[in-house]
């Protein structure tokens, strides 16, 4: 029987990312980068998985499936190297490790976002004075500005707020 011994939240202050999560499987395996996503009917927890590639005609190099060009020649890449779902969506992302049956996701699902909710709740007791905010999104690492001043309204006023990244003059 597989239990779940441990689990290990990183909270994230994204509107659909909140938390990336690790679990370990009976104190002997774990099992890294599953996500807690906020979807359209709530919260659910996404696997460990990968992006889809595919390689270029021209040179061979592999190019993630959303590139139009390819990232070692440069040569145009076709539009139509992607495989579709049911509802006609690309898809792009392969799980590296998921359930087999929908008892254990339940089980997954269930435990981490019950551990998320106890994290979350945890963070909001947390007396600290200061509060960081990361300018970079971690996915794309394009940096702006905006994330601190869209977040900043909701830290509490006796709060000091420290914009972190992308901060290149005085003005900033």
């Amino acid at each position: 029987m597989i239990e779940i011994t441990e689990v290990r939240v990183s909270l994230r202050n994204d509107e659909k990312l909140k938390a990336f999560v690790s679990i370990t499987l009976n104190d002997s395996f774990v099992i890294r980068g599953l996500k807690i996503i906020k979807g359209n009917s709530g919260l659910f927890v996404a696997m460990p998985s990968r992006k889809l590639t595919s390689h270029c005609p021209q040179c061979g190099c592999k190019n993630h499936l959303k590139a139009a060009y390819c990232n070692q020649c440069g040569s145009r890449l076709r539009e139509d190297r992607t495989s579709r779902d049911p509802e006609g969506r690309a898809k792009l992302y392969a799980d590296i490790a998921h359930p087999i049956n929908s008892s254990c996701r339940e089980m997954i699902q269930n435990r981490v976002i019950t551990e998320y909710r106890v994290e979350l709740e945890r963070a909001k007791q947390l007396k600290s004075r200061m509060v960081g905010i990361n300018n970079r999104d971690l996915h794309t690492f394009e940096v702006s500005l905006q994330t601190t001043r869209k977040l900043a309204r909701s830290v509490p006023a006796d709060r000091m707020i420290i914009s972190e990244s992308g901060l290149a003059t005085r003005q900033d």
